[in-house]
């Protein structure tokens, strides 16, 4: 089981997640074996897409980039992936 090292307080305001999604770069993450770090990553970037969708996370991130595609892909994750509710246009 590979262990998660992300660095606790990045300098400068607004860097926390850059900061921390350049250390899962470097994180052997695994797309086979599911652990809760896993989980966890993949909730973030699951978020990071439903919610900014407009800023970049992936430039300079190749195996994260990579990672996330293969993942993304899992059912459980295509299942619960964030989604805004429909909404019925008929008053």
């Amino acid at each position: 089981m590979a262990r998660l090292h992300l660095p606790l307080r990045p300098q400068g305001p607004h860097r926390s997640p850059r900061t921390s999604l350049d250390a899962l770069e470097t994180e052997p993450l695994s797309a086979e074996l599911f652990t809760i770090g896993e989980v966890g990553v993949a909730c973030l970037l699951g978020y990071l897409e439903f919610r900014w969708p407009e800023r970049d996370w992936r430039t300079g991130r190749p195996s994260l980039v990579a990672w996330w595609a293969a993942t993304a892909a899992r059912p459980s994750l295509v299942k619960t992936a964030h989604r805004l509710p429909a909404i019925d246009p008929r008053p």
